[in-house]
């Protein structure tokens, strides 16, 4: 548990010695919305996702690279016939190449998991159990430097999770706004 905690604090003091040691001052902040196909067991007990999630990134290198982190959170809408809804938040270090307009990006971090269950559910998993692994890989489109637009695998590792194989699975649809630092 203690590994999970200093994870959490030392993430944000690595993106403030990046941004403070990159080459260039372009740096974005990002606020999309998303939209989630659950993927495997997932998918036996929820309909669909949405979300909302902020981005910082900071070019590196001066080759269209860029570093930042990733927080949010994913409400996974239980089917009928199921009364726990899932929630699902990502806190991940980024990495963004772009490719042109394209770019591809991976993440990966501290992944929470909460359910919401009713009182009549006979599994109540500890804090421990719903925290994990968490990682995504993904690909997108930047229109006019303002809008991005992406599809990504995202997937949650729990030793002890919820589900049998300890992973929730699905893929993401974004929509975000991006706005320059220097706007601010």
């Amino acid at each position: 548990m203690k590994k999970y905690f200093t994870l959490l604090f030392i993430t944000p003091l690595l993106f403030i010695s990046t941004n403070s040691y990159s080459q260039t001052d372009d740096a974005i902040y990002s606020m999309g919305l998303d939209l989630a196909l659950p993927i495997g067991d997932l998918s036996n007990a929820t309909n669909f996702g949405a979300g909302v999630t902020v981005k910082a990134l900071w070019e590196v290198g001066g080759n269209d690279s860029y570093v930042g982190a990733n927080v949010g959170i994913m409400n996974f809408f239980p089917k009928k016939d199921y009364n726990t809804s899932i929630n699902k938040i990502p806190f991940y270090v980024d990495f963004r190449q772009y490719f042109g307009s394209f770019f591809v990006e991976p993440q990966m971090g501290l992944s929470i998991a909460l359910y919401q269950q009713s009182e009549f559910d006979a599994v109540q998993p500890k804090f421990k159990d719903l925290i994990g692994f968490g990682w995504a890989v993904g690909a997108g489109y930047t229109l006019d430097e303002n809008f991005d637009f992406s599809l990504r695998f995202e997937a949650n590792h729990n030793k002890n999770g919820y589900y049998h194989d300890g992973m929730i699975g699905f893929l993401a649809l974004r929509v975000a706004y991006n706005v320059p630092f220097d706007k601010f």
